[in-house]
């Protein structure tokens, strides 16, 4: 028995020896143990369910994340865990600073709604705006409604309860498309069809979402088809600069801007294109009270159009000045279609430009296409000098939305503090190309069931990495 012991003791003791040599190999005596980590992941992320989700709004928060609203017809699948009211509903996503949705909810009634903007508030809480069926009265989130479609506009708390919520309009359909806070309240502004003597329409807003004021204001163009898409406050502080289009004498659209001062009352408006469809769909304040407004335009070297078109929809950027009169402008594309949906100024007083792209390698765009339609980001100078531009996408459709006088323009971009740029785009790929993440549709390849798609890349384009921490 002895013999047994010992025999047992000596073959536990050579084992013990062999573990310690062999975990001297891995880690040095007396450091500290780190342990192993996943390796870091590409920012680009999915959100959504199994039909269509589209991003029309995006602001960053204060805490370092990012805020996206938009539309959703999912219920209760993939990312969206909340049940569908009807039709379409409004989406808001909350993420962190790495991407990581911390929440989302569906904000709705019976019929359809559709978000299109999105601002956080002072005391951080968030403003919506968008439109609501009349269908959707009384059901669901939506309170009393005034008939036809009404613009909607929801004021959320910080966790995404609803505080108050309204319905905006008359008989007619009417929309918002873009919303501010004030120093005494909220300003939305859209298109309105309850008026008879002009469709382009600001509604003031006190702190618990009653009208302050109200204008309509009328076409400066002779024909139909205007909308308005964009709003921004004058950066003289004066008061606000709205963008779109005015439809002419025949079926061409021109671009549109006009200032309104902080009661409402039109300062300005302008009008400028060619002899094809031009139209403004975003914008950016300048220090001087002027503006930077991006669109599309079909026209080429004719009207108030100077540069030479590429072929199809160019991305058309002006620079105007306080009074609206235009200092620079350029035409940026290659030969298939090619539309500006987002600008925004940067530190270094250049612009950075977001739209989206079916072309490849040719003109301006000296990237090739992934498949379908890519986002595409323009870093330009403060002169409107092309320092870089990169397509991003995969083998599906990227940064694809209409324009169209309701529809919004899903493809979003904004500097982060430390210099990159957050990018909020509609997608229809998965696992290829710059889409490194899994669509919540497994037939979305080829369709319009598109995804919420974030992506952030460093200050010259280039998609970051990310600690991994579930964000897929």
């Amino acid at each position: 028995m002895k013999k047994i012991k010992t025999g047992v003791s000596a073959f536990f003791m050579g084992m013990s020896l062999l573990c310690s040599t062999q975990n001297s190999y891995a880690q040095a005596v007396g450091t500290p143990y780190i342990p192993m980590q996943e390796p870091p992941i590409p920012f680009s992320f999915l959100s959504g369910g199994s039909t269509i989700d589209v991003p029309t709004a995006m602001d960053q928060t204060t805490d370092g994340g990012y805020i996206v609203a938009g539309t959703s017809n999912s219920s209760a699948n993939g990312n969206v865990t909340g049940t569908n009211h009807g039709n379409q509903d409004f989406w808001v996503v909350k993420y962190n600073k790495l991407g990581k949705i911390e929440w989302q909810r569906l904000y709705g009634g019976n019929a359809g709604e559709q978000g299109n903007a999105i601002k956080q508030t002072s005391e951080g809480g968030y403003i919506v705006a968008g439109s609501v069926q009349a269908n959707s009265a009384n059901t669901g989130d939506v309170g009393a409604l005034n008939g036809g479609t009404d613009a909607w506009v929801v004021k959320l708390t910080a966790t995404g309860a609803i505080s108050w919520q309204k319905g905006y309009g008359g008989t007619g359909n009417d929309f918002a498309k873009a919303v501010l806070q004030t120093s005494d309240g909220y300003i939305f502004s859209g298109i309105s069809g309850s008026f008879s003597n002009g469709n382009f329409w600001a509604v003031k807003l006190d702190v618990s979402g009653n009208v302050v004021w109200q204008n309509n204001y009328n076409n400066p163009g002779t024909g139909t088809g205007e909308s308005l898409y964009c709003m921004v406050a004058a950066g003289d502080g004066t008061g606000y600069i709205l963008g779109g289009s005015s439809g002419t004498s025949g079926s061409t659209l021109d671009l549109f801007t006009m200032k309104i001062n902080l009661t409402g009352a039109a300062q300005w408006k302008k009008v400028y294109g060619g002899n094809q469809d031009d139209l403004a769909i975003a914008a950016a304040s300048m220090p001087d009270g002027g503006s930077i407004v991006v669109g599309a335009s079909a026209s080429s070297a004719n009207g108030n159009v100077t540069g030479t078109g590429h072929g199809g929809d160019d991305i058309w950027i002006i620079r105007l000045d306080a009074s609206g009169n235009i200092i620079w402008q350029q035409l940026y594309g290659g030969t298939a279609s090619d539309r500006g949906y987002s600008v925004r100024q940067t530190a270094d007083g250049g612009f950075i430009v977001a739209g989206v792209s079916a072309s490849s390698a040719t003109g301006n765009v000296t990237g090739t296409n992934h498949g379908a339609n890519d986002v595409w980001l323009l870093k330009l100078s403060s002169t409107g000098s092309i320092q870089w531009q990169k397509l991003y996408g995969g083998t599906g459709g990227d940064g694809l939305g209409p324009i169209s006088i309701t529809q919004p323009q899903p493809v979003k971009v904004m500097q982060a503090p430390d210099g990159g740029f957050i990018v909020a785009a509609t997608s229809t790929s998965s696992l290829n190309g710059d889409v490194t993440d899994t669509n919540n549709n497994a037939n979305s390849v080829g369709s319009q069931n598109t995804d919420y798609w974030l992506f952030k890349t460093d200050a010259s384009g280039t998609i970051i990495q990310v600690p991994d921490i579930g964000q897929r």
